[in-house]
């Protein structure tokens, strides 16, 4: 399955396709994602979760810029950059919560040539 944004790679991952296929920026963050150490992805896991919990929570009208402020002090925005930050909040929030950042690191990456990455789910 090809994706194109976060929120088709929340539901991709939601709906534990076995093999996803990203470009450009969106994969560009996945790789960031992905290549985190596990104590590394613990610690980046605890502001993110704070952020999704927020977005989720947050009125329409307060957007992406009120929950940028909450991890853009961070040492998790220091790690992975806020652009990956927001598209990582982006991807839990499509796929309903901080679970789906968990199962996208059960997925095996793979490197295609002009910057593409394929996904595939190790069961």
């Amino acid at each position: 399955m090809r994706v194109q944004n976060e929120q088709e790679l929340g539901n991709a991952v939601k709906q534990e396709e076995s093999c996803i296929e990203l470009e450009g920026k969106l994969a560009s963050h996945v790789k960031k994602l992905m290549k985190l150490n596990m104590a590394l992805w613990v610690f980046s896991l605890t502001a993110l979760s704070i952020a999704v919990l927020a977005t989720i929570q947050a009125p329409a009208t307060a957007g992406v810029s009120g929950i940028i402020s909450i991890v853009a002090g961070t040492s998790t925005a220091s790690i992975l950059g806020m652009d990956t930050v927001i598209a990582a909040v982006s991807i839990d929030v499509a796929g309903g919560g901080i679970r789906i950042l968990q199962k996208l690191r059960k997925y095996h990456l793979t490197y295609r040539e002009n910057g593409k990455i394929i996904l595939h789910l190790n069961h």
